[in-house]
């Protein structure tokens, strides 16, 4: 999970640089648009991607009542379906506070992680 929300990164990362929205689209034209484009489309793939692989992992870590990993895979879960929502809110709105915020989720996710990864002991 680590890894891929890395690579998630720096798809956002390489999608602002170089895909411009058009003004003045209607939201189905928006998402038309943001298909069209490979980088923002592998991001939103990926991104969608992650938050199903996200909640495997919660469930397979309560399955196996893992405290460490129950704690942090939730609030990854929580962090990367805020993403999720704040960069679909991005896609239609355009407001880079939307956008910002997705950043912030995902960081909030690696980091989750990567604490989940440094308590075990396995």
């Amino acid at each position: 999970m680590i890894i891929v929300l890395v690579a998630e990164y720096f798809l956002g990362i390489f999608t602002t640089f170089l895909v411009k929205f058009p003004e003045e689209l209607n939201e189905k034209e928006v998402w038309r648009f943001a298909f069209q484009q490979i980088p923002l489309a592998l991001h939103i793939i990926v991104g969608t991607l992650l938050f199903i692989g996200a909640v495997s992992f919660f469930i397979r870590a309560l399955k196996l009542k893992n405290r460490i990993w129950i704690a942090t895979s939730s609030v990854a879960v929580a962090a990367i379906l805020g993403g999720l929502g704040t960069g679909s809110t991005f896609v239609t709105s355009q407001n880079d506070l939307y956008s910002f915020i997705m950043s912030i989720s995902l960081m909030i996710a690696l980091i989750s992680y990567s604490i989940g990864a440094y308590m075990t002991k396995e």
